[in-house]
């Protein structure tokens, strides 16, 4: 199974310095943003981009620096159609009735294909 379980996430008014520290201790890129169901997406490149425009870390909040939140599939959705979402986004929700149940990244799918 390629999905991960353990979901790392971040709440909508959740300060940026603290989701930084998440990612560092999980060794995550970026995570799903929650306000009940999921509503965005924060990542590395999310986080830079805001400071680009003068910002200080501290004063950001998970909305200020989330992008759009990434596609939701359900779990019983064939591989194949993962993929082609994959190549098109970083990472894939899946839920179960509206619950979050596990995300899918390109390195979960690397990981499943070459066993690492």
């Amino acid at each position: 199974d390629i999905m991960q379980t353990k979901i790392i996430s971040a709440e909508i008014n959740e300060k940026v310095e603290d989701i930084i520290q998440k990612m560092r201790k999980h060794n995550i890129s970026q995570m799903p943003v929650l306000n009940k169901y999921v509503v965005g997406l924060v990542s590395e490149a999310s986080i830079l981009e805001s400071l680009k425009s003068g910002k200080k870390v501290q004063d950001l909040k998970a909305e200020d620096v989330m992008a759009e939140a990434a596609p939701v599939v359900s779990e019983d959705t064939h591989a194949e159609i993962i993929n082609n979402i994959l190549k098109q986004h970083s990472i894939v929700i899946v839920s179960k009735h509206g619950a979050l149940t596990g995300v899918i990244t390109k390195a979960d799918v690397l990981k499943n294909i070459y066993k690492f």
